[in-house]
């Protein structure tokens, strides 16, 4: 979201620099991706000590240039959005600052809550001009947690325009990606599901690896590609082992560009991880189905209505039956990605994202 917000506001005229973290030292610490500007900071492996050095240097590196700044847009509530916070106004100078806040979940509210140092840093967070949740849900729970309700606004995840998928599209994308890797063959007329996040016990992939043992014993051309990468991809491995699906459930790791994966699929799966919640909206905009579980937040993001996504309850079964749903009938699933696409269209335009920072950073 991030990427893209700060692509759109360079096409409207701004120049733009994106901070961030330097996890590995052989990542290049500056770099132009178009006309954005990118600076990582090192940033060294989680622990007490590595936070509050990574949180001095982004403090420093935001006052030595303080003085280049008209606005600043700070992802996600915690300690980097305090270091910065706390280091943009100063000599009777204050930047407009808006606070992007994934509150989808109840992971950063929840890590919010349990720090010994809650009260410090949501008085911190209140000196941002603005904090901005994704969806109506998000903005509520950043009310239920204190925050002040002239300081939160809701702004809708934008997307970039992008082409309807077509059954040309879809066999030109795979057989793209199985020039490039032949373990993302297909069988001809194959089934193609794709999830796309990180892989932690809260992502709902072993319930969704252990449907698809069920998928497979009625569709023996169904695959699930699972990219990304985290710290349950060990455990993952080893389940689809034990199921025999080493050939039905591919991990081959993560992309810097999903277009392909998402052109070659027949429907997506939000696995459970709201909090990551561009990748299903890119997936609805080249008009794949998506499946998803059933909750306040998807409801919200994917409709409730049944015409574009299928929201089904969290188990192993219920999923198993949406896969059906989608499997079954390639036309109808087909006429669910056009309904998905236009909702996206209607409402998560990458035009509309960017002119609401805007108009926060310079409202008065």
């Amino acid at each position: 979201m991030m990427s893209s917000l700060a692509k759109s506001l360079t096409e409207r005229g701004h120049q733009v620099t994106i901070l961030t973290a330097q996890w590995s030292a052989s990542w290049p610490v500056n770099i132009e991706d178009g006309r954005v500007t990118v600076v990582r900071i090192p940033q060294q492996r989680r622990s007490v000590w590595g936070t509050w050095r990574f949180m001095t240097r982004i403090a420093r590196w935001i006052r030595q240039h303080r003085d280049e700044m008209d606005g600043i847009i700070i992802s996600r509530i915690g300690y980097s959005a305090y270091a910065a916070l706390g280091a943009i106004n100063g000599d009777g100078r204050s930047i407009p600052s808006v606070v992007s806040a994934v509150a989808e979940t109840d992971r950063e509210l929840n890590w919010l809550r349990q720090n010994p140092l809650a009260p410090r840093i949501k008085m911190r967070m209140e000196t941002a001009k603005s904090i901005v949740a994704n969806s109506a849900h998000g903005r509520q729970m950043l009310l239920n947690a204190g925050f002040r309700p002239a300081k939160v606004h809701m702004v809708p995840i934008g997307i970039p325009p992008c082409s309807l998928v077509t059954n040309a599209s879809r066999d030109a994308a795979r057989r793209d990606l199985r020039a490039v890797n032949s373990d993302l063959a297909l069988p001809i007329q194959g089934r193609l599901a794709v999830t796309i996040g990180p892989m932690h016990r809260a992502s709902g992939l072993e319930m969704l690896v252990r449907a698809w043992q069920k998928i497979v014993r009625r569709y023996e051309d169904a695959r699930l590609w699972i990219i990304g990468d985290g710290e349950d991809r060990e455990r993952l491995s080893q389940l689809k082992k034990d199921l025999d699906l080493q050939w039905h459930v591919l991990m081959p790791g993560t992309f810097e560009e999903v277009d392909e994966v998402l052109a070659a699929a027949d429907v997506y799966v939000a696995a459970g991880d709201d909090s990551h919640c561009c990748r299903p909206l890119e997936a609805m905009g080249v008009g794949l189905p998506v499946i998803a579980v059933d909750g306040a937040l998807n409801r919200e993001l994917f409709g409730r209505d049944g015409l574009g996504s299928i929201l089904c309850g969290n188990n192993e079964q219920d999923l198993v039956d949406a896969f059906e749903q989608v499997f079954a009938d390639r036309r109808q699933a087909n006429e669910m990605g056009v309904f998905a696409r236009n909702r996206v269209q209607q409402r998560n335009t990458i035009d509309g994202m960017v002119m609401e920072y805007e108009r926060l950073l310079v409202a008065r």
